[in-house]
C-alpha cells in the first residue's frame, strides 16, 4: 500500500488532481527506508534470468516461479522491443514500475543473424533501466499480456539483456483508487547485462535515430503518456530528464536528419572551410581559444612555423594564448569574455565585430549570421550559455558552421568534441543562449564576426 501511495501521489501531481486527495494519501506514507526494504524483497522471491540458456526452459521456470501464471512483460521504451508481434490494443496497458529509472546508456549492442546466433555489433545507445531501490523513482511504459508463443519470440529477440522482476501497476488501477494494495503485481522487464553496461560520459545524449524510434512508439500511447515518459526518462547522467534536451530541438550532425540539413543548406560554405580545422579545446578554459584558432586556420591568416608540424605554418592554442590572450587578461586569468576574445583576434589583423546578444533581436541576429556565412572572408563565433540549448550548464564559445532555413537552425561546431558533436540549434534558443548574462565580464554573451 505504501508503494502504491507514492506512485499515486506522483500521478496525481502529474495530472494536477485534487490537492486534498493528495494530502490524505500523503498521511499514509511512512519512512522511505521501509519502502526500500519492501522493494528489495522482490529479488529474494522472484529470480533474475540472463537468458543464456534455452528459452523454452526459461519460460517454464518463469511459469513455475509466478505460481503457474505467466507474468506480463513491461516495456519502458514504448513498443520497440515488441515490434513484429501481432498485438491487439486490449493486450497492452499503460503502467508504472517502482524503484527504477530509465536512462540512455552506452552498451554493447547485439543482433540475431539468420541462424539465430547472437552477434555483438559494437557500442550503441540503448534506453536501459537503472535500479535505484527508491520508491520515488518511477518508470512509465507499457505492460503487455502475451501468450506463450509471443512471449518466447520477444525473449529470443532480446537475448542480450537480463530479464528482471519489477513491481508494476497500471494507470487505470491507480486512478480508480480501489484496493490499491492488491493491485501491485510482478512483471518482468529487460535490463542490459552488468558486464555490458557502461557510460562513456555523464552527459551522454541519445543516438538520434534510436531516440526518434522510441519516442514515436511512446507517442502512440497518447500525449499524457508521452509527457510523463519525457519527464521521467533521463540522459546519461541519470539526472537530466530527456525533455530538457528534446524541447530545445537540438539535432546532432551525426544523425541522418542532421546531415540532410547540411546538404539542404544554402549557407554551409563555412562548414567545409571551418570544419576541417575544428580544434578540440585543450582544457576546460580554452573554448574561446580553440574557437579562435579554428577560425584563424580556416582563413589565410599568416602563422608561425610550428615544431612537430614538419616546418608548416599553423595557429595553435598554446601560441594564441601566449601571444594574444595573456597580453589582455594576464597569465593567471584563464577566463575570457566576449570583448576579450574579440580584442585577442584583432591582434592578428582581423576586422572584428563583437555583438552582445542582448543588443539585437532575432531577425537581426539571423541576418548578420547568414551574411557572415555567405561571405568567404568572414567567420562567426558564438559565446553562449549551454543551459539554454539543453546542455550542461556552463558558458561556452564555438564557431558557427551553417544555417538551415526550413528549420530556422544554426549549426554550432562544438570545440568540446569529446563531449558534444556538432549540432543544429534553433535560432530562437541560440539567441536566448547568447543573450544570457556573463557574470565574469559583467555583460551579456553574444557573437563575434571576423573578416580577413
Amino acid at each position: 500500500m505504501r508503494i502504491l501511495s507514492f506512485a499515486f501521489l506522483y500521478l496525481l501531481n502529474f495530472l494536477h488532481l485534487s490537492a486534498s486527495v493528495e494530502e490524505s494519501l500523503n498521511d499514509q506514507i511512512k519512512e522511505q527506508e521501509e519502502l526500500i526494504e519492501e522493494l528489495a524483497t522482490i529479488s529474494s522471491i522472484y529470480p533474475r534470468y540472463d537468458m543464456s540458456g534455452d528459452i523454452e526452459d526459461l519460460y517454464q521456470d518463469l511459469y513455475e516461479a509466478c505460481g503457474k501464471k505467466l507474468p506480463a512483460l513491461f516495456f519502458y521504451d514504448g513498443l520497440t522491443c515488441a515490434e513484429g508481434l501481432d498485438l491487439s490494443s486490449e493486450s497492452r496497458d499503460c503502467a508504472l514500475i517502482f524503484g527504477h529509472r530509465a536512462a540512455f546508456q552506452l552498451c554493447q549492442t547485439y543482433a540475431l543473424d539468420g541462424h539465430g546466433d547472437l552477434h555483438c555489433l559494437g557500442e550503441g545507445t540503448v534506453l536501459d533501466l537503472m535500479e535505484t531501490r527508491r520508491a520515488r523513482d518511477i518508470v512509465s511504459g507499457v505492460k503487455l499480456h502475451l501468450n506463450k508463443e509471443q512471449f518466447i519470440k520477444v525473449l529470443e529477440k532480446n537475448k542480450a539483456f537480463d530479464l528482471v522482476p519489477v513491481l508494476s501497476v497500471t494507470w487505470n488501477e491507480l486512478l480508480e483508487g480501489k484496493n490499491l494494495e492488491k493491485q501491485v503485481r510482478i512483471a518482468y522487464t529487460f535490463q542490459a547485462k552488468e558486464k555490458d553496461r557502461f557510460s562513456a560520459h555523464e552527459q551522454l545524449l541519445p543516438e538520434q535515430a534510436y531516440y526518434e524510434t522510441v519516442k514515436h512508439n511512446v507517442e502512440k500511447l497518447g500525449e499524457d503518456v508521452l509527457y510523463y515518459w519525457m519527464q521521467n526518462t533521463y540522459l546519461g547522467d541519470h539526472k537530466s530528464p530527456v525533455w530538457a534536451w528534446d524541447r530545445f530541438g537540438v539535432l546532432p550532425l551525426t544523425a541522418k536528419s542532421g546531415q540532410d540539413r547540411l546538404w539542404e543548406s544554402k549557407w554551409a560554405s563555412d562548414f567545409w572551410k571551418t570544419g576541417i580545422h575544428l580544434e578540440t579545446q585543450k582544457n576546460g578554459h580554452y573554448c574561446g581559444i580553440a574557437s579562435a584558432v579554428t577560425v584563424l586556420n580556416s582563413l589565410p591568416v599568416p602563422a608561425e612555423k610550428v615544431q612537430g608540424f614538419a616546418g608548416f605554418h599553423h595557429h595553435t592554442q598554446d601560441a594564441f594564448y601566449d601571444d594574444c590572450v595573456v597580453p589582455i587578461v594576464g597569465k593567471d586569468n584563464h577566463g575570457i569574455g566576449l570583448l576579450n576574445l574579440a580584442a585577442a583576434l584583432e591582434i592578428h589583423g582581423l576586422k572584428v565585430e563583437a555583438i552582445p546578444g542582448d543588443s539585437i533581436d532575432l531577425d537581426e541576429m539571423r541576418e548578420k549570421l547568414k551574411a557572415a556565412l555567405k561571405d568567404p572572408s568572414k567567420r562567426a563565433i558564438i559565446h553562449y550559455h549551454r543551459a539554454f540549448v539543453g546542455q550542461k550548464m556552463i558558458g561556452h564559445f564555438s564557431p558557427i558552421g551553417a544555417y538551415h532555413e526550413e528549420s530556422d537552425s544554426f549549426l554550432i561546431l562544438d570545440v568540446t568534441r569529446y563531449k558534444y558533436p556538432p549540432a543544429w540549434i534553433p535560432a530562437i534558443h541560440m539567441l536566448q543562449a547568447a543573450a544570457s548574462w556573463d557574470e565574469d565580464s559583467g555583460m551579456s554573451r553574444g557573437f563575434i564576426i571576423v573578416r580577413y
